[in-house]
């Protein structure tokens, strides 16, 4: 992650002006990396705790009183580095299921197609019993 380039000309403006040393300003640069990270983690923990349907701060008034919906969601000890192998995970898993419903389908597709699968019976049409 990179200070803009505005930024970082108002912080050597700045450091002239103040004759500070640039020692200091290296330091004053990482604490604004540093903030500029932790802001962007935070936004990508919320984006994928709800994606994921993690439990939002409002639904505890208990231990949060006063939460609305604008608080988000509560990621607990999660980083946006677990938070997004979680995500990973169920993308896989949802394929597998993805993978074995196509097979089902096309297994009733190729039955219904010669004729031995004639579908749930459930399904079937009500007879006239007049």
């Amino acid at each position: 992650m990179r200070v803009s380039k505005a930024t970082a000309k108002k912080l050597v403006e700045i450091s002239r002006k103040h004759k500070i040393k640039p020692t200091v300003m290296a330091e004053i640069r990482k604490l604004i990396l540093q903030d500029k990270y932790w802001n962007y983690a935070a936004e990508i923990d919320q984006i994928l705790g709800k994606a994921l349907g993690y439990p939002f701060y409002a639904s505890d008034q208990k231990n949060f009183p006063g939460a609305t919906e604008a608080d988000g969601v509560c990621t607990g000890d999660n980083v946006p580095e677990s938070l997004a192998l979680e995500a990973a995970r169920n993308l896989v898993r949802m394929g597998k299921g993805l993978r074995a419903l196509r097979h089902v389908c096309s297994m009733l597709a190729i039955e219904a197609a010669l004729g031995d699968y004639s579908g749930p019976s459930e399904l079937k049409p009500a007879r006239d019993t007049r």
